[in-house]
This record gives structure tokens, sequence and C-alpha cells, in this order.
């Protein structure tokens, strides 16, 4: 991975400005997209452009410690939790099917470049349900907010049912119908939506501002809590948004 000998600002995005009347009003700042034509340049193109490339598009190098040199990243999984486990393969598959290459690769004790963990510490902000490390080229995941999630989801997702007018079920009734395997579930598709999230870093993605894509600061998952959501195929969907997409493609090209 090259080293730029600069301090950057990544991620910034131009404010575009528009006089409406006496006053000048900015509009919300967005992360754009990479094009196609952007997409098709050759190597020695986003060497020349890397600066610029990077700073319009959020790619952070520093994020990108997880590489080998074929550009392939291998993943260990050190959780020993079946569960979380799935939601791994999840969010590793949902990279690999929309990047057009295979860039994540389960990887070994013996073999691997970077690894997922639970962890009794916490975030730098302390209010992370996961993050990526890359000095140590790990993905923490907070184990008390994990354990914790499975109870919560399980109540909400009652107190939900049994509010629905159409469910027309009592509180008692919704206990009833809703087993612990819904809020197993509801956890499992969380998890795999936040470590798609955290993958995306590794491949050198900062926050996107645009609050549709997977990669913005604050996600929040509603549907988790329903039960009819949570029953359907649809829950399983790629989360990744057109956007995500591009700039994971660019990065995984400047890396």
């Amino acid at each position: 991975m090259r080293q730029l000998k600069a301090t950057l600002l990544v991620g910034a995005s131009l404010l575009l400005f528009g006089s409406v009347g006496a006053s000048t009003r900015a509009k919300a700042a967005t992360t754009p997209a990479p094009s196609q034509t952007v997409l098709a340049h050759t190597s020695s193109y986003y060497a020349r452009h890397e600066l610029a490339l990077i700073t319009r598009y959020g790619i952070d190098l520093s994020y990108q410690t997880a590489y080998n040199k074929a550009g392939h990243i291998w993943v260990y999984d050190q959780t020993q939790n079946k569960a979380l486990h799935q939601s791994l393969k999840v969010a590793m598959a949902n990279w690999n099917a929309k990047l057009g290459t295979k860039v994540f690769y389960v990887g070994s004790k013996n073999y691997h470049t970077m690894v997922v963990k639970l962890s009794d510490g916490k975030s730098n902000d302390g209010n992370q349900m996961a993050w990526w490390l890359p000095t140590t080229k790990t993905i923490q995941v907070d184990k008390s907010y994990y354990t914790d999630q499975l109870s919560f989801i399980d109540k909400y997702m009652k107190r939900n049912y049994a509010r629905t007018p159409e469910t027309g079920v009592t509180t008692t009734q919704a206990d009833a119908t809703i087993d612990a395997t819904a809020a197993g579930t509801a956890r499992t598709v969380e998890y795999s939506r936040v470590l798609t999230h955290e993958l995306g870093h590794t491949l050198g993605l900062t926050h996107s501002k645009n609050k549709t894509d997977l990669m913005y600061a604050g996600l929040a998952f509603d549907d988790i809590y329903s039960y009819q959501d949570v029953t359907a195929t649809s829950i399983w969907a790629n989360p990744l948004s057109t956007t995500d997409v591009k700039r994971g493609e660019l990065a995984v090209k400047i890396e």
C-alpha cells in the first residue's frame, strides 16, 4: 500500500451554495459515487490522481492495512460465537457479491491479514457496537452490548407486535407467539449489517454523509424490532447502496 507524504482531510465534500434573495443557503454535503468513467481508468491514472480521488470520494489509505500483496483481505474469526460467525459470513458475502471481484476470504489461525474478535473494551467514544482498528488489523465487537442486545430485541419485538393494530394480539399473546429464535435471527441480521459497515472501513472507506448509505455513521435498523420484517426473507437483502459499492470498487483499485 502506498503511503502519502501529506496530512489529509479525508471524506470532505464540496458545499454548494445558491443565492436565495439576499441570503446564501448551503446545501447539505453529500458523499459522491465514482462514475463508471472514473472506475475504468488504469492503475497509473489512480497513482497520478490519488490525492484528489481519495479526498473527493472519502477514502483513507491509513485504513487499508488488511490487504495482502494480491489485494485480498483474509478474515479470521476469533469470536468463537456461532451466531456472530454467521453474521460475518453474510457481511463478507455482501461485499464480494457487489464488488464484482472476490476481496474477502476466510482466513485461519495460521494465515490471516485481519481478525474479528469480541472485546471487553470500548471504542474511543464508548458508543459503538463494533469498530475497526487499522493499527492492530482488528474489528472489535463490544461483547457486553452484543450479549445484552438479544434480550433487548426480544422485548421490543414483542412490544411492537402487540401494538400493531393488524395483529390484534395482547402482550401476553405476543409473548406466546414470538420465541427466542426470532430475536436471534434479528441480532444475526443486525450484526451482518454492522460488520458489512466495518469491512467497508477495512477496504479504506470513511463514513458517508448520505443517510441512505450503509457507510453512514448513524446507522439505525428499525426493521429488526419487527416480527413481521424479521420473518420475511427480504430481511436478508444486501444493505449496500450504489454509492457504498462504487466507493468500495475505487478503494480496491487505489489500494
